[in-house]
């Protein structure tokens, strides 16, 4: 926002010297970011939309300095051609248009601005263009409401229409450039077409040229985020546009409109039309705040005396009661960002100068800890980084129709993202698992060694609230899906987590290969064989999903200590015959049921089909470890503890010694 200096002081009695008033403004929490000879220009923050006009800057220096704002009272003769015989007005989207308002000027003889109008548009950056738009870029820099001027003779049937678009509708806007409309998108018609993108830009059809004689002057309040989502799909950011995303005030809509017909009279002629058609909704109540003086001490640190308070929010131009001790506070027009007590106790800070705020150095300390989800994220890492696998980074987001989930988490529709145009171009994941094997595939292509790799990261779904959120655990290995099972039996056994796998079958895993992750009886999870609707690789490769949220309360990341043993182990293997059917489930229950409490690990070792094994059966082999706390364990006791297991196996899987 650039900010002539010359036109300021018309206002207010700015400080003379360029670096003084920047300096003023700088100690205010007002950006600045070049002074330019008499030009500030000042970077404004997006609740701070009021010091987006001459005005509202010289309001603001006029509340530091305490001096009077001098606003123009906008004063005209009116013709005896009345409005509402000429034209009508009508809102048909009141939650898109609060206000719309609309004077006419008959008979303007377009031609250049005068000198001192168009040297300070100059100076804010607006090149000059005629008599009647310039008033109107004019009246937006002096008090930042956006106004627009038709010709009148070009609009049809007598009235204006504030309206959605019709499916299929389209503009020439100034630019020269056609634009498709859709019916989300607010649009200013006549009785036959959209002549303007509203709080955008005009239509060429209906712009001010130099044999226009008859003017229909808008000034009206739109829907920020109607107007946003506008300009962003069509590409489009004018000087209005920035305006409005930030909201316009009910109130300032008027002010401008005559303040704009005052100037074209001077400037270009012609008479105004008796009267102004307004359309909308009622006026809004403005929020009102309760202030209490003592909090506005407590959370200074300083004591700001109630009288003084009150003055600071009076300069500000607020309406203050007081009641029980506290002022009931009612922001002036134009500040949107004044809602709430603390936004009232910034503006007492800020006025009464930040540099007065003490300075309090006796700072609490305490050692900071992570939250709980963090340091199980954080031991997820390390435990799988340090097995080997690779942590990952891969989008959120896929191409509209490219594979984007394994259905697991959801079987709904993915939720689309929207281009400028508003084409769904993209989709956000629904799973971690393609963009994983989307990583091996790469690497594959480009005949790089595949090493595991995993990432913990959000997954996108709709839900029946609307969207939610979901943070996974997601692995993939090559080979089988026994390394993805090793990693997550590792990672498991490190959160203190007991790993609980169930057989089943997933349409995106190999039928037989797959298992769901059970934790506390719910399944969370899921791991086996990419099938090939899932993996575009050569080779085989594992793929796991695991529900990150449930891992987090089911954590044990500290582990109570255990004396170390001293006494030599003694280690035994066993291979024995089982049906296909048997699982490790079933025969490592058997063994821990059956072995004595002196057996400390067992660990699956090998497994073998063919002869002489007969078919429909497998050659399993396992390692048992014993040790005793107590003593040495002996030869003897260590095989009469394989004896019992065998026997065990025998009676209740039906196997046999191999």
């Amino acid at each position: 926002m650039k900010v002539p200096l010359s036109w300021l002081r018309e206002y207010v009695d700015a400080p003379a010297a360029p670096e003084e008033a920047a300096r003023l403004l700088l100690q205010a929490g007002v950006g600045v970011e070049a002074i330019e000879g008499d030009v500030l220009d000042l970077e404004i923050t997006s609740n701070r939309a009021d010091l987006l006009s001459i005005l509202g800057v010289a309001r603001e220096v006029g509340v530091l300095l305490g001096r009077p704002v001098r606003v123009p009272a906008p004063r005209y003769a009116e013709g005896a051609r009345r409005m509402d015989a000429a034209w009508s007005v009508s809102v048909a989207a009141l939650d898109l248009c609060p206000r719309y308002t609309a004077r006419a000027i008959a008979g303007v003889r377009i031609g250049p601005s005068p000198d001192w109008m168009a040297r300070r548009l100059e100076a804010s950056g607006i090149r000059p263009i005629n008599n009647v738009v310039d008033v109107t870029n004019y009246v937006l820099l002096e008090s930042g409401q956006p106004l627009h001027a038709f010709d009148a003779r070009r609009l049809k049937g007598g009235r204006v229409v504030v309206r959605r678009a019709a499916a299929g509708e389209k503009i020439t806007a100034l630019d020269g450039r056609e634009y498709a409309l859709s019916p989300d998108m607010l649009v200013i018609a006549d009785a036959e077409r959209p002549v303007a993108i509203a709080g955008v830009m005009g239509g060429r059809e209906t712009e001010i040229g130099p044999d226009t004689a008859d003017v229909l002057l808008e000034s009206a309040q739109f829907d920020p985020v109607s107007v946003r989502r506008t300009a962003r799909r069509l590409g489009l950011s004018t000087e209005s546009s920035y305006r409005f995303e930030r909201g316009v005030d009910y109130d300032g809509v008027e002010w401008a409109s005559r303040r704009a017909v005052q100037l074209i009279l001077e400037t270009a002629g012609g008479a105004a039309l008796e009267g102004v058609l307004e359309a909308g909704g009622p006026r809004p109540v403005r929020p009102v705040a309760r202030v209490r003086p003592a909090r506005i001490s407590r959370v200074l640190g300083m004591e700001v005396p109630p009288a003084r308070v009150r003055q600071i929010l009076e300069s500000l131009g607020c309406s203050v009661a007081e009641r029980e001790g506290a002022f009931e506070v009612a922001a002036p027009p134009g500040r949107r960002d004044l809602r709430l007590e603390a936004d009232y106790i910034e503006e007492v800070a800020r006025v009464q100068g930040y540099d007065a705020v003490p300075c309090d150095t006796r700072l609490p300390q305490a050692v900071p800890v992570d939250p709980p989800e963090e340091q199980v994220r954080e031991a997820a890492r390390s435990t799988l980084a340090g097995l080997g696998a690779y942590e990952a980074l891969t989008w959120s987001f896929a191409a509209a129709g490219e594979p984007n989930r394994a259905p697991f988490w959801t079987d709904g529709p993915l939720v689309p993202l929207r281009d400028p145009q508003g084409q769904v171009d993209r989709t956000l994941r629904a799973s971690l698992a393609p963009g994983l094997l989307g990583v091996l595939e790469t690497n594959e292509s480009y005949k790089e060694p595949l090493r595991p790799v995993f990432e913990i990261a959000r997954i996108y779904r709709k839900e029946a609230a609307g969207y939610g959120e979901k943070t996974v655990l997601g692995v993939a290995a090559p080979g089988d899906p026994l390394a993805v099972k090793g990693l997550l039996e590792r990672l498991f056994e490190r959160l203190g987590i007991a790993l609980e796998l169930r057989p089943r079958d997933f349409p995106f895993l190999v039928p037989g290969a797959s298992a769901e992750v059970v934790l506390g009886g719910k399944t969370v999870g899921y791991v086996g064989l990419a099938a090939p609707e899932l993996s575009g690789l050569r080779s085989a490769a594992g793929v796991a999903e695991i529900d990150f949220e449930a891992l987090v309360p089911a954590a044990r990341l500290a582990r109570p200590y255990r004396e170390f043993n001293r006494r030599p182990p003694v280690e035994r293997d066993l291979s024995v015959v089982l049906s296909d059917g048997v699982t490790w489930k079933e025969v490592e229950a058997v063994v821990r049921e059956a072995a004595p409490a002196t057996l400390e690990r067992l660990r699956f070792l090998s497994e073998y089909r063919g002869k002489p094994i007969p078919p429909g059966h497998k050659g399993w082999a396992f390692s048992m470890l014993f040790r005793a706390a107590d003593r040495t364990l002996t030869s003897e006791e260590a095989d009469a503890a394989v004896q019992a297991v065998l026997r065990a196996l025998e009676s209740r899987l039906g196997a046999r010694l191999r």
